[in-house]
């Protein structure tokens, strides 16, 4: 996990504070007696030292100038002094401010106080360090004008009927992070016996919250945000205030358009409903970690602390811990979330054949609800030993190894969305905080993701089958959408501009089209749309994930019509097949790999060349009812049967050999399509049945000759 990250991070930063201490500021000594060198060998328990005012478990306050902190500290030995300081976020370095505390008494550090002067309204985190007689150090923190939700945006929100979008610090999941917490427990104990009852070193299952962001991790997906809805209110909040039902107005609607999740593995019974309800009630959950709502915890805002209750393979009552569930709301995240968290080694061999972002292995989720519509299935594959024993008497450990296969266990790895309710639900699937600051996934997340999660849509109804187009346009409206199949394109109406608003300088309209509603595809991923504005012809942007095809295009103040025109037009009523997993099972289990060569050419002359005309796509139509009929079974035994998965490879490559030639020539109209299908199919069929036919015939005729020649020769010798 992040453990061994923090703690890493930590030490650096005490090292850089001890050095400044030294050089700046002399420790105040108290009047406390010193003790002998025997007990400070001994004593290695760390002095405590705790912020009262300002509570760090309350909202992080907004303040420019002298600002009291006041605190509590203890330690058996004695204390030598307590000294605070300040410094910017993020660190760069430098404190300032360094001064020493001043006890409620002159030998008395039960309570302590430092005024420090908070110079501007940057977000400062106050930092105090307390050491006992010792030596012994130990420390507290809180953060001032941290970028947390401001109440009085929240209500001028609300008067200006502008939409709120939230990222949620994972704060209670920071909690558990903690050091000497969750996780030192979790390792010490982690060879505990199912029936076992633990009641030694419980308090570690006791985390203290700190509602100070580290914005670092999900800031770059925090300003994409900002830049694609800059007419809303996009704050950052805190699991508290999930908990305390604060993203609800008083009469139970959502005071949020979408929260943006991060790594929220644990998660109070409070919070978890709230989330539901938040969904339910029809908003937009953005789910950007995995390992997710994996374990319960209660909250206790006295303390601020979180206490696991139930999940992480623990349950704790608060005074005995035993073995228990893995991940605590299964059925639950199955239901209204979508998918379950992967549990694994991040050290365990994973690819991602479908690998967009460059991602490697961290922690996942797999989806376990049918209903979600999969947007990028990274096809995933375990690492999975296999023992040869019985086929291979020589295997000896040691002395030789057993097989390593890939397969995906069952398991699909996808960012989806899930509608729930009259909201949804869009899981990313991957470890988003490893993705963050990736051009490639930044790019999805603007145009795939976030249309989804903030714009608009249209529902465009077809051959009996509904379509939805997620646009956003910087100022005016899409009035209405039309699809042409005759010309295979897409008619947008728009206005740009209201009545009585500005103009803007610069506009354009992003728009996500479904990929079995109108396409253009090449050999690569991008596509080859025609795209004109009023007649004009434009260039735009485009990306893509594996079922729409989202692009930019360029407006003038004044332009009224859009025509997207493409090559290939799909509706409900011609089913191309490819839905089936990408189609070609046969060669992809000849082949091994969906990314083979030879698979890769089929499936882009399917896409590419048969598709294109209509005679192509009633062909795959008809060819795709038998095909799925019988493939499934022959890639299954090929799999199964080395010596007949090569069999069907040396049967299959003629076939390719006689498709690749379609590459090469250009297909423009329904005739040349039937004319040049015709001729690969009367190829093959001379290929797999006349030459053999006639060379079996060949071969027949000459052992009729040469037995007629043998039973001569034995009728002349007699």
């Amino acid at each position: 996990m992040r453990l061994l990250t923090i703690q890493n991070n930590r030490l650096k930063f005490i090292l850089l504070v001890t050095l400044f201490s030294i050089l700046i500021n002399p420790i105040v000594i108290s009047s406390n007696p010193i003790v002998n060198a025997q007990n400070s060998e001994l004593d290695t328990t760390p002095p405590l030292v705790k912020i009262t005012n300002p509570s760090p478990c309350l909202r992080p306050i907004h303040h420019v100038g002298e600002l009291v902190f006041e605190g509590t500290a203890s330690d058996e030995s004695g204390i030598r002094g307590i000294r605070g300081f300040i410094h910017t976020l993020p660190f760069n370095n430098e404190f300032q401010e360094l001064k020493s505390a001043t006890p409620i008494n002159p030998d008395d550090w039960s309570k302590w106080s430092i005024e420090i002067t908070i110079p501007d309204e940057q977000e400062y985190r106050f930092l105090v360090e307390i050491t006992d007689s010792i030596g012994n150090e130990n420390w507290a923190e809180v953060r001032i004008n941290s970028p947390f939700t401001n109440i009085e945006d929240d209500n001028l929100a609300i008067e200006q009927n502008k939409t709120r979008i939230a990222f949620v610090d994972p704060t209670f999941t920071n909690g558990a992070y903690n050091e000497d917490s969750f996780y030192f427990f979790y390792t010490k104990y982690k060879e505990t016996s199912p029936m076992q009852e633990v009641t030694t070193d419980v308090n570690l299952l006791t985390g203290e919250v700190s509602f100070n962001p580290d914005t670092k991790f999900f800031m770059p997906l925090f300003e994409i945000v900002q830049e694609f809805s800059p007419d809303s209110y996009v704050s950052i909040i805190g699991d508290d205030e999930i908990h305390n039902g604060q993203i609800f107005q008083k009469n139970g609607t959502n005071s949020y358009q979408a929260l943006f999740l991060l790594h929220d593995e644990y998660v109070t019974p409070e919070s978890y409903d709230n989330l539901q309800k938040f969904v339910k009630n029809g908003g937009v959950l953005v789910l950007l970690d995995s390992n997710i709502f994996y374990a319960e915890v209660l909250f206790n805002e006295k303390d601020c602390t979180v206490t696991l209750v139930k999940g992480h393979d623990w349950e704790f009552d608060g005074q005995i811990a035993k073995m228990s569930v893995s991940e605590r709301y299964a059925e639950e995240n199955t239901m209204w979330m979508g998918s379950n968290f992967i549990i694994n080694d991040i050290k365990d061999k994973v690819i991602f054949e479908n690998n967009p972002f460059n991602y490697t292995h961290f922690e996942e989720n797999h989806l376990t609800n049918t209903n979600a519509e999969v947007l990028i299935d990274y096809k995933a594959k375990f690492a999975q030993e296999i023992d040869n024993k019985e086929k291979n008497p020589l295997l000896v450990e040691g002395l030789f190894k057993n097989e390593i296969t890939y397969t995906d266990q069952g398991m699909t790895v996808a960012t989806y969305e899930l509608q729930s309710g009259q909201g949804k639900v869009i899981m990313i699937g991957l470890y988003g905080q490893k993705l963050a600051n990736n051009p490639e996934f930044q790019t999805v997340f603007e145009k795939i993701i976030l249309p989804r999660a903030l714009s608009q849509n249209y529902k465009l109804i077809d051959n009996g089958k509904e379509f939805e187009i997620f646009w956003k346009m910087q100022k005016g409206n899409v009035t209405n959408i039309e699809l042409e199949k005759e010309t295979k394109s897409l008619v947008i109406e728009i206005d740009t501009n209201d009545k009585g608003e500005p103009i803007l300088d610069k506009n354009s309209l992003l728009i996500t089209i479904p990929k079995n509603l109108i396409d253009a595809p090449t050999s690569t991923n991008l596509v080859d749309f025609k795209v004109y504005v009023d007649e004009n012809q434009v260039k735009y942007f485009q990306t893509a994930d594996d079922i729409e095809r989202s692009i930019e295009i360029p407006l003038k103040n004044d332009s009224r019509k859009i025509i997207i025109s493409g090559t290939v037009v799909l509706n409900a009523a011609v089913d191309t097949g490819q839905d089936n997993e990408g189609g070609c099972l046969i060669a992809t289990a000849t082949f091994d790999s969906e990314l083979a060569p030879q698979v890769q050419q089929l499936r882009e002359l399917r896409d590419n060349t048969i598709l294109s005309t209509q005679s192509g796509v009633a062909f795959m139509s008809g060819f795709n009812q038998l095909y799925y009929s019988i493939s499934p079974p022959i890639a299954d035994f090929e799999r199964e049967n080395p010596i007949f998965k090569e069999t069907v490879k040396l049967a299959i490559t003629p076939m390719l050999t006689s498709l690749s030639i379609l590459n090469y020539v250009d297909i423009d109209s329904e005739q040349e399509m039937l004319g040049y299908g015709i001729g690969i199919i009367l190829m093959n069929v001379g290929m797999y049945f006349i030459a053999p036919g006639l060379i079996i015939s060949r071969l027949t005729k000459s052992d009729h000759l040469i037995q007629s020649k043998k039973n001569n020769l034995e009728d002349s010798c007699l």
